[in-house]
C-alpha cells in the first residue's frame, strides 16, 4: 500500500508526496503539486508498482508535452466525425481498462516503442475481468473459486490498434515525429476456431423449428450473409423487385449506454447490393406488404427494431433446441453458412468477398480457405508432374 503526505508551505500552498515501501523502508517520491496528481501515482505505485510510478515521474519532469491521458479525449473528438457514440464508449473503456493506467501519464514525446511492448507484456498479462468478477462472487457465497483465465489475444490487439490510431492522430496533429506503437508485434491466436455452420439437413430442420413470424428473416439472413444488424435493418425501399436485388447500406450501431442508432454498416465495401433467388423474392414482398418505403422490412410484433440478445436467447435458441441441434449455432453463424456453402459449390471467393462486404479478399480466404478444396483440386491437376514408374524386374 502507498500514502500520501501533505505539506503545507507558510504562504498556505499545499503541496503533496507519496510514500511507498521497499524492502521494508518506508520511500517517498518527489514533490508533486495537486492532489489529484498525486492520487494517480499512489494508484500507480498500488497496482502496477514503483518503478513504473517513478518512470513516469522522471518522464513529467524533462517533458512540458501533453500526455497520453491529456491527448486521448482530443483523439476521440477527431475521430468522432466517423464513429457513434457507442463507439466512442467503447474506446473509452477499452483505453481506461489497458493502456492509459500504464502509460497514460507519460508525456507523448516520451512513450518509446519499448514503453509500448512492455505495455504488450503487462497487459497479456492481466485476468479476464469477468472471472475476477465470478472468483468474488464464488468467494462471498462460500463456493468453489472458478479458474481464472487472463486475457485473449484479441483483447491485446484491439487495446494496442486503439493505442497506435492514437498516437498517430498525434503524429498528425504535430506532437509527436513518429508513431511508436506501429509495428509492435501483438499476440496471435495460437488456434482459430473453425467456425460452426448448418448441414443442409440441419437448416431444413431448424427453418421448420423457427417460429413462422421470424421465418422470413432467418431465410433474408441465409440467402444474403447478412449480419443481424445489417438485416433487421433493411427497409422495404431497399428490396427491388424488378431486379431481385436488396441493398445492403445501413446497419444498427451501439449508441450510448444500451441504445442503438442507425448507421452505415462495418466498412465501406459493407455497403453492397446482393441478388436474391426468385422464391426468397416472393417471400420478401410479403413481408413488405402494407408498410411504408421507410418501415423495416423485418420488424417485431410489435412494430419496434428486433433486438439481437433476445432474439437469440429466445426464438433462435427455441428452435434450436426444437430441431434437436446441439451444435454452438448462432444468428451470426447464418454468414459463416452462407459462404461456406457457396465455397465449396465453387463459387469463387472474389464473389463471395464482393456479397459479404469483406474490406478485402484477405479476410474471406483467412476465415473461410481452408473450404476451398475445388480451387486445390484445380492447383493438383496443374501441376502435371509425378514420379517415374518403377521399371518391372
Amino acid at each position: 500500500m502507498a500514502t500520501i503526505q501533505t505539506r503545507t508551505a507558510k504562504s498556505g500552498v499545499e503541496t503533496y508526496r507519496v510514500g511507498y515501501y521497499l524492502d521494508g523502508k518506508l520511500k517517498w517520491t518527489q514533490t508533486l503539486s495537486d492532489l489529484a496528481g498525486a492520487k494517480n501515482i499512489k494508484k500507480i505505485i498500488e497496482t502496477q508498482g514503483h518503478e513504473i510510478a517513478l518512470q513516469i515521474l522522471e518522464a513529467q519532469d524533462a517533458s512540458d508535452a501533453l500526455t497520453l491521458a491529456d491527448w486521448f479525449p482530443k483523439h476521440l473528438a477527431i475521430v468522432s466525425i466517423n464513429a457513434t457514440e457507442g463507439t466512442l464508449d467503447d474506446y473509452q473503456k477499452v483505453a481506461a481498462r489497458s493502456f492509459l493506467p500504464r502509460l497514460g501519464e507519460l508525456p507523448l514525446d516520451m512513450i518509446t516503442r519499448q514503453d509500448v511492448i512492455d505495455f504488450i507484456a503487462w497487459y497479456k498479462q492481466q485476468p479476464n475481468q469477468r472471472t475476477v468478477d465470478a472468483r468474488k462472487k464464488a468467494q462471498r457465497e462460500g463456493r468453489p473459486l472458478p479458474e481464472l483465465k487472463y486475457l485473449k489475444p484479441k483483447s491485446v490487439r484491439i487495446a494496442h490498434g486503439l493505442l497506435s490510431s492514437t498516437l498517430q492522430t498525434a503524429v498528425e496533429g504535430g506532437h509527436l515525429d513518429r508513431n511508436p506503437a506501429k509495428g509492435v508485434p501483438v499476440p496471435k491466436d495460437d488456434t482459430e476456431e473453425e467456425k460452426e455452420i448448418f448441414s443442409r439437413d440441419e437448416w431444413g430442420l431448424f427453418y421448420e423449428a423457427m417460429q413462422d413470424y421470424y421465418k422470413p428473416l432467418v431465410a433474408f439472413m441465409l440467402v444474403t450473409g447478412c449480419r443481424i444488424g445489417e438485416a433487421t435493418a433493411v427497409q422495404v425501399r431497399d428490396l427491388n423487385v424488378a431486379t431481385n436485388t436488396v441493398s445492403v447500406i445501413r446497419a444498427w450501431k451501439k449508441g450510448k449506454g444500451r441504445s442503438r442508432v442507425l448507421g452505415s454498416p462495418k466498412s465501406r465495401r459493407s455497403r453492397r447490393f446482393v441478388k436474391l433467388p426468385d422464391w426468397a423474392v416472393e417471400i420478401f414482398k410479403q413481408a413488405a406488404a402494407g408498410k411504408k418505403r421507410d418501415d423495416m422490412l423485418f420488424p417485431s410484433p410489435t412494430g419496434k427494431r428486433i433486438d439481437s440478445s433476445n432474439f437469440g436467447s429466445r426464438q433462435w435458441s427455441r428452435a434450436l433446441e426444437k430441431a434437436g441441434i446441439d451444435k454452438h449455432l448462432t444468428p451470426h453463424s447464418l454468414r459463416h453458412t452462407y459462404a461456406s456453402w457457396l465455397l465449396m459449390a465453387g463459387v469463387p471467393p472474389q464473389t463471395v468477398q464482393h456479397i459479404l462486404g469483406h474490406e478485402s479478399l484477405q479476410t474471406t480466404s483467412e476465415v473461410y480457405g481452408h473450404l476451398l478444396l475445388d480451387a486445390q483440386d484445380q492447383a493438383v491437376e496443374a501441376l502435371g508432374w509425378e514420379p517415374p514408374r518403377a521399371i518391372a524386374a
